[in-house]
């Protein structure tokens, strides 16, 4: 397998889903967003992302790289839906100055008065 052959990624992440071997599946959806990023193919990316974050939604880096694209993408109510489920995430795992070091990220981007507020509060 060419590991530039995005179709051939797209169907060997399917595969280990359905063989159960999570962690192989994350990889390849990773590259995979990798790649299309690379290649400026930013939709394409974001729907891999989404496919991640719907099959692992407590992936931190899965999250991430939504809020990222988001970010890119410019939709700030998207951007903030995905950032609370990021920082609610760490505070979970414990995780308290990786969600503060988000939060500020978060808020340098183009949100809301409202979701600027709320994240300036939490």
């Amino acid at each position: 397998l060419d590991p530039q052959h995005t179709q051939g990624l797209e169907t060997r992440w399917r595969l280990y889903i359905k063989l159960e071997e999570n962690e192989a599946a994350k990889d390849d959806l990773f590259y995979l967003m990798d790649l299309y990023e690379r290649e400026k193919q930013i939709v394409a990316c974001q729907k891999i992302a989404n496919q991640a974050v719907e099959l692992f939604p407590q992936d931190e880096r899965a999250l991430l790289k939504m809020c990222f694209l988001q970010a890119r993408l410019g939709a700030p109510n998207h951007l903030a839906a995905y950032g609370r489920k990021l920082l609610e995430l760490c505070h979970q795992q414990g995780l308290h100055e990786r969600a503060n070091s988000y939060r500020r990220w978060l808020l340098r981007q183009n949100l809301t008065l409202d979701d600027r507020f709320e994240f300036e509060v939490s």
